[in-house]
């Protein structure tokens, strides 16, 4: 289960179940597709327990925006809590609304899941229909060799035959193809072709059947992605705006009431800033994060179970030493570049500290991703020696030695040495080399095929090998293009987050140095850099997920490493900036 899931889950357990009155019925309630309703049925959730957990969202919204609605009242006047009514009574009602329409978000979320899972699936199936055409032994083969919805679908069709809910194994896939959604068409039919090469009566007419699965299963991923890629102009131009555009365009605006003193107005700074920090450090980076991840939610590339995020035990130290780093520079007299300074020791400790304990899961999800496709182009060798009459051990040994120094020949040894010291045959030492497994299950999976295929016949398992390559091959120049089409938008708004931010808001936040006083202008600085890190953070958790990677470490490292250089782009900028127009007064 993913987050979201486990959470919504975890909300319906613990709000009270109170019954809602029917006058809130139309609200807390929602035409379900049968999709949704699925997918409850499938969780155990009743439309009734959904309905009074919705009702629980409203009362406890209701009292939180009251007591904020208070607090606002208290603190700064009527006119602000005036302001403040509508939010307090519009957010509410949106949670409660949100939360009984959960099931319909969620259930897309695993159906986009699933046509992602898709090709690694059907590959496996593929993979197993190569070494023995049994549709019960290729379902089961695909359901262990990957995690994710798919594969756990496919374990429930196979013990709802075992259970004989179902009559068969085929009728049980079909009956979890019939389930799925639109979105899931190339699937269904890739299921259907697979199933159809169970009854094909020679060899040549079971792999045309599968080459065509493989084809529409590939197809239909890059299909959806292209779909996707192509409806990122405007929701792309908008996080443009409200990361970027608007705080330039507020910037503008301060030096204007600034100029209010000078003909005599009544320049209200100190509430202008704090208007401003509000908005630059809360309503924006917020407002940019939600739309962010709306994107996002469409993404065909949204990963099956993203990596965990695992807490150090240092972790309190820092926060410590950092807090510690940040007060100091607020108490220290540190000269006319203060401001500058300040902001460094706010955002740079975190980006050291992230860059330093996760650049070794940056070097090794690289360094994954190089050995794969060093496995997959020494398949394709393996094939071709097993096909000429070697055996796979010697298959093995030769492209080893046609490869020396790379990942390839250390797992060749290893599984070698594994194999005549411990026994019990290649496909054993092939399946529990720990190391491939996380190089890529689905290329373990395919070289302890080819194993089990050489005890049989090892010139017929070099031309399985040939074609397993040929799909993983296929599955990574998919990957390759997906990457290439994406790149575009990737670099777009890396580029913003990394120079062309940074440089606008240092030309805008200079003018300060002109009209506001000195004070405005440390001000302005510090609200800025801390700005510049919250929009690198945004940035870089947009991009890596947009690329279908899911890593919450992945989005740390690009952060700690593009922010400081982002950082010293505005601090130069500004620098240069106000210099220059001070001497030009």
């Amino acid at each position: 289960m993913t987050f979201a899931e486990r959470s919504f889950a975890r909300m319906l357990e613990t709000f009270p179940r109170w019954d809602a009155p029917a006058s809130l019925a139309p609200l807390l309630s929602s035409k379900r597709t049968g999709q949704g309703e699925r997918w409850m049925r499938r969780n155990g959730i009743e439309e009734r327990d959904l309905r009074s957990a919705g009702y629980s969202v409203l009362l406890l919204g209701y009292t939180i925006s009251m007591a904020s609605l208070l607090i606002v009242l208290l603190l700064f006047g009527p006119q602000s809590g005036a302001m403040a009514l509508f939010p307090a009574l519009l957010a509410p009602l949106a949670a409660a609304s949100l939360f009984v329409n959960a099931p319909e978000s969620l259930s897309q979320g695993e159906e986009r899941r699933i046509l992602a899972e898709s090709p690694a699936v059907v590959g496996g199936l593929t993979m197993s229909m190569q070494l023995q055409p049994s549709l019960e032994r290729a379902v089961l083969f695909a359901s262990r060799g990957t995690h994710g919805v798919l594969p756990g679908r496919l374990r429930e069709a196979m013990w709802s035959s075992l259970t004989r809910v179902q009559g068969s194994v085929e009728r049980a896939v079909i009956d979890m193809s019939s389930a799925f959604s639109s979105v899931n068409d190339p699937l269904r039919q890739s299921l259907h072709l697979i199933m159809a090469a169970t009854r094909e009566r020679t060899r040549e007419g079971m792999d045309r059947l599968l080459d065509k699965a493989n084809s529409i299963a590939l197809n239909g991923v890059r299909d959806a992605v292209d779909r996707y890629v192509a409806s990122l102009s405007t929701p792309t131009m908008v996080l443009f705006s409200l990361g970027t555009l608007l705080p330039i365009m507020l910037f503008t605006l301060l030096p204007m009431l600034s100029l209010g003193s000078s003909f005599g107005g009544d320049a209200e700074a100190p509430s202008s800033l704090g208007g401003m920090a509000a908005l630059l450090l809360i309503v924006f980076p917020s407002a940019s994060f939600i739309y962010a991840r709306s994107i996002l939610r469409r993404n065909p590339l949204v990963p099956g179970v993203p990596e965990a995020v695992v807490w150090r035990r240092d972790l309190a130290l820092f926060v410590l030493m950092w807090v510690v780093i940040a007060a100091s520079s607020f108490v220290v007299d540190l000269g006319e570049r203060q401001a500058y300074l300040q902001a460094a020791a706010v955002v740079l400790p975190p980006c050291a500290y992230l860059s330093l304990n996760l650049r070794s899961g940056h070097s090794a999800r690289s360094r994954r991703s190089r050995d794969e496709k060093e496995m997959v182009n020494a398949l394709f060798q393996v094939g071709n020696t097993m096909a000429a009459g070697a055996s796979l051990e010697e298959a093995l040994r030769r492209t080893a030695l046609a490869r020396p120094g790379g990942s390839f020949e250390s797992m060749a040894r290893r599984v070698l040495h594994r194999a005549t010291i411990i026994g019990g045959g290649m496909k054993r030492a092939l399946s529990e080399d720990k190391v491939l497994k996380e190089t890529s299950p689905l290329v373990q999976a395919a070289f302890a095929t080819v194993a089990e295929c050489s005890e049989r016949d090892p010139r017929y398992a070099g031309q399985v090998a040939l074609n397993l390559a040929q799909l993983l091959s296929d599955l990574n120049a998919c990957q390759a293009k997906i990457d290439e089409k994406l790149k575009g938008v990737v670099d777009m708004m890396r580029s913003t987050a990394l120079v062309f931010g940074p440089v606008v808001l240092g030309v805008t936040s200079s003018l300060f140095a002109v009209i506001g006083g000195a004070e405005a202008v440390d001000d302005i600085v510090l609200l800025t850099g801390i700005y510049i890190a919250q929009l690198s953070l945004i940035v870089s958790h947009f991009t890596v997920f947009l690329q279908g990677n899911g890593s919450w470490g992945e989005v740390g490292y690009q952060f700690a490493t593009r922010t400081p250089v982002a950082l010293l782009i505005f601090a130069a900028t500004s620098l240069i900036c106000r210099t220059g127009l001070i001497s030009l007064l």
